[in-house]
C-alpha cells in the first residue's frame, strides 16, 4: 500500500531538526489523532490554564512539545522546533468558549456523562457525536495533513465553559506520547500551575532516543513467534477488516463499570474487566465459535525499563508502549466461565511481560514496521482482534486542578447520595479519537472514577451495542 503524497510547508532554516524515535514515528501512530476529554464539575479558570501551559512549554527539554511534524525526503518523520515561539508561531494551539449556561441546559453539553446515578450492574450510554464537536474546535485538526500541510503545533488547549462546569481537552497524534507520557506531561503542567516549578521533572529524550537499541539483541524467542502473520496472512486480514468496515455500520458508546460490580467479579480485577469486553464481542457478535480470537492488551514499557533506560525520575514524554496477546477460540471465551479468560489474560502477562520477552517484542514490531509499514500481528488470518488499551494507571481521575477552580458545581448524586467531591479533579474522562483506520472492536478503558466505577469507550457494530443493551436489560452481563 503506497503511502499518501503530502504538500509540505517551507522549511525555517532557524528550527531544530530532531528525527522522531524509534517508538514514534511510525504509519500507525501518525494516523491516530486523539482528543483527551476531560470534565470538571467546577469552573476553571481558562487563561490560568494557557498561561501555565505556555510557561511549562518555555521551559528546556519541554520545548519539544511545541514542535512541527515534518516528512523528510526520504519519508522519515521528524520534528521541526522554532527558535522562538510566539503569536505567529505558538507553542500550542489555544481556544475557548464560554457558554455561560448551566452544562445540563446545554443540547450537547448534557450528553457528556458524570456521576449519574449508574446502580449496581452495568450499563451502557450513547457516545454521540456532539461530545466529539465539545472536545475540539470547529477548525480542529482532524488528520496527519493538518500538521505536516501546516505550521501547526502538536499540541492543542481547548477550554470549554459552562455556568457549573469545565470541559478541558488535550489532542495530539500519537506520535506524540501515549498515555503515561500524556500523564507526564499533565502532571509537569499541573506543577507549573501550582507554582512548584522547581517539581516540574526534567524532560527526557530530547534529541536521543532511549530507546533506540532497545529490541537490537534479543536474547529469547518472542512467545508468539510462531503465531506472527505472515505478509499473504496480512493481506488476507486486511482485506476482511475492510469488509466488515463496508459491511456493517459501526459506532461508538461507553459503558459504565460499577464498583459493586467489579468488586464481585472472582479474581484480579482487570483481567476480569479484559475478559469481559472480550465475552461482549464474542457473545453479540456473530463469530464462529471455531475462529480465533487474539486479545490485545497495550503495555507500558515504563515499569519493565525503569531501573535502566526510563528513570522515573525523568519526564519520558513519548511512547513506550508494547503489548501482550493472548490468543483464544471463539468458543473459550463465549461458553466457558469469564474466569476462565481472565486466568489466560493473567498467564499470558506472566510470560509475556518479562524484560527478555519485552526485548524479542519490540525486536519484532521494529522488524514489521520496517519491512511492511505495519505491525506485528499475531493469530491467523481469519482472526477476530479485541484491542484493550487501559489508562487506569494513568490516573487521570485523580489529576488536581484545583488551583484553576474560580467556582463549584453542584454536588454529584450517585444513587442518591451526595457526594464529597474534591474540587478540581475531573468526573469524566473520554478519549475522543480520529483515524485513517477503523478501531472497530477496540476498547479504551478510561479508569477509576472517585467512587470506583470504571469507564470504558469502545467502537462496535451498532448491532453489537443493541444485543448487548438488550442482554443487559435481562441481567446477563457476562
Amino acid at each position: 500500500m503506497g503511502r499518501k503524497r503530502f504538500h509540505p510547508v517551507p522549511v525555517v532554516a532557524t528550527d531544530t531538526v530532531i528525527p522522531l524515535h524509534s517508538l514514534d514515528g511510525n504509519h500507525i501512530n501518525a494516523s491516530i489523532l486523539l482528543y483527551c476529554l476531560l470534565r470538571f464539575d467546577d469552573v476553571l479558570d481558562a487563561e490560568k490554564l494557557r498561561a501555565a501551559l505556555q510557561k511549562l512549554l518555555d521551559r528546556d527539554g519541554w520545548r519539544k512539545l511545541g514542535a512541527r511534524l515534518r516528512i523528510n525526503d526520504t519519508g522519515k518523520y521528524e520534528y521541526h522546533i522554532p527558535q522562538a515561539f510566539n503569536d505567529s508561531r505558538p507553542a500550542f494551539t489555544y481556544s475557548h468558549v464560554n457558554h455561560g449556561v448551566p452544562i445540563a441546559e446545554h443540547p450537547a453539553g448534557s450528553q457528556v456523562p458524570s456521576g449519574q446515578p449508574v446502580g449496581d450492574s452495568p450499563s451502557i450510554l450513547p457516545a454521540p457525536p456532539e461530545i466529539a464537536k465539545l472536545a475540539s474546535p470547529a477548525d480542529g485538526p482532524r488528520t496527519l495533513a493538518d500538521y505536516v500541510e501546516h505550521d501547526r503545533p502538536q499540541i492543542g488547549l481547548h477550554v470549554v465553559s459552562f455556568a457549573d462546569a469545565t470541559l478541558v481537552s488535550i489532542s495530539g497524534l500519537h506520535t506524540l506520547w501515549d498515555a503515561m507520557g500524556r500523564k507526564e506531561f499533565l502532571l509537569a503542567w499541573i506543577a507549573v500551575l501550582e507554582g512548584r516549578e522547581d517539581e516540574v521533572k526534567p524532560f527526557s529524550g530530547f534529541d536521543e532516543d532511549p530507546l533506540r537499541e532497545l529490541g537490537s539483541q534479543p536474547s529469547e524467542p518472542f512467545d508468539l513467534v510462531d503465531r506472527r502473520l505472515s505478509m499473504l496472512q496480512l493481506l488476507v486480514y486486511g482485506l476482511r477488516h475492510k469488509f466488515e468496515q463496508v459491511a456493517h455500520d459501526e459506532d461508538a458508546g461507553v459503558i459504565c463499570i460499577p464498583a459493586k460490580f467489579l468488586a464481585s467479579l472472582r479474581d484480579e480485577a482487570m483481567a476480569e474487566l479484559d475478559g469481559f469486553s472480550a465475552r461482549a464481542v464474542v457473545k453479540h457478535t456473530p463469530i464462529r465459535s471455531a475462529r480465533t480470537v487474539t486479545l490485545f492488551n497495550a503495555l507500558s514499557l515504563r515499569g519493565i525499563l525503569a531501573d535502566e533506560l526510563l528513570p522515573s525520575t525523568d519526564a519520558y514524554v513519548a511512547n513506550a508502549i508494547s503489548g501482550i496477546n493472548t490468543i483464544l477460540p471463539a468458543r473459550d471465551i463465549a461458553e466457558r466461565p469469564l474466569g476462565y479468560t481472565a486466568a489466560k489474560i493473567r498467564q499470558t502477562l506472566g510470560t509475556q511481560t518479562t524484560r527478555d520477552q519485552q526485548e524479542a517484542c519490540v525486536a519484532l514490531m521494529k522488524e514489521t514496521f520496517a519491512r511492511t509499514g505495519y505491525p506485528a500481528l499475531f493469530g491467523d488470518a481469519t482472526m477476530q482482534m479485541v484491542l484493550m488499551t487501559n489508562w487506569s494507571k494513568a490516573k487521570f481521575f485523580d489529576l488536581d486542578f484545583s488551583s484553576a477552580v474560580v467556582g463549584r458545581g453542584d454536588a454529584v448524586e450517585i444513587g442518591g447520595d451526595d457526594v464529597a467531591r474534591k474540587p478540581g479533579r475531573p468526573t469524566y474522562v473520554q478519549p475522543v479519537s480520529f483515524s485513517d483506520f477503523s478501531t472497530r472492536y477496540a476498547f479504551n478503558v478510561a479508569g477509576k472514577d472517585a467512587n470506583g466505577n470504571y469507564w470504558l469507550y469502545g467502537v462496535l457494530r451498532k448491532k453489537t451495542w443493541a444485543r448487548m443493551a438488550e442482554a443487559l436489560k435481562r441481567g446477563e452481563y457476562c
